[in-house]
């Protein structure tokens, strides 16, 4: 059997799988866990990657970790795009401080949890470079056919809404090997916890200092 046929294959048994899944309440349950506890919030997008993983592995949905680049046209504006893409002259594999982006493949689609934050990410980037970024599309997550990604130019010049996903299976296998994903096996079942609850009320350090500092 050639490696397309098997892959499409494999790709139709993980979305007949996936059909029972809901994917809302999956991001959900990660962006309310990280928004309470991550220390990283913002910048947090490998854990958010992982814990959603994990929630799909207790469903028996598999999924593949990505790390690569990503883009987000969240307004009209011609700076109102938010990207982890290539520094011209930076080196990915060997630079610390390289803008990379974590997300999921599930089948033929891809599932990103972490355009919820995508306002908080616009305030920051706005705080070191002095922009004004206008948000207007935040989706509480991003499920669709790899298909549906434009090109980076394409966001760039694009519409709302529109994004740019591009995995480095390089880049992935080269940043795992240093930095293997540990979760903490509190988070992961905090994680599960939320998703069969959802209505739980979630509290965490994030809150704690947030209240403190309006004292």
């Amino acid at each position: 059997m050639g490696e397309a046929k098997k892959r499409r294959l494999q790709n139709m048994a993980v979305a007949a799988k996936a059909q029972q899944v809901d994917f809302g309440r999956v991001a959900n349950a990660v962006n309310r866990l990280t928004l309470a506890a991550s220390e990283n919030v913002g910048a947090d997008c490998i854990l958010q990657a992982a814990l959603a993983q994990s929630i799909l592995n207790a469903l028996s949905v598999p999924s593949e970790l990505c790390l690569g680049f990503a883009a987000w046209r969240v307004g009209q504006g011609d700076g109102d795009v938010i990207s982890h893409i290539p520094q011209k002259g930076v080196e990915p594999a060997t630079s610390r401080h390289f803008a990379i982006h974590a997300w999921l493949r599930v089948g033929d689609r891809i599932f990103d949890v972490t355009t919820a934050q995508l306002p908080l990410k616009a305030a920051q980037l706005d705080a070191q470079d002095g922009g004004s970024t206008q948000v207007d599309w935040a989706p509480e997550f991003v499920l669709a056919p790899l298909s549906e990604a434009s090109s980076y130019r394409d966001v760039a010049q694009g519409n709302a809404g529109q994004f740019f996903y591009k995995h480095d299976l390089g880049l992935t296998a080269h940043l795992l090997s240093k930095m293997p994903v540990t979760l903490d096996p509190v988070d992961v079942a905090n994680a599960w916890l939320i998703y069969e609850n959802p209505d739980v009320n979630v509290i965490g350090p994030n809150q704690v200092r947030i209240a403190g500092s309006d004292e």
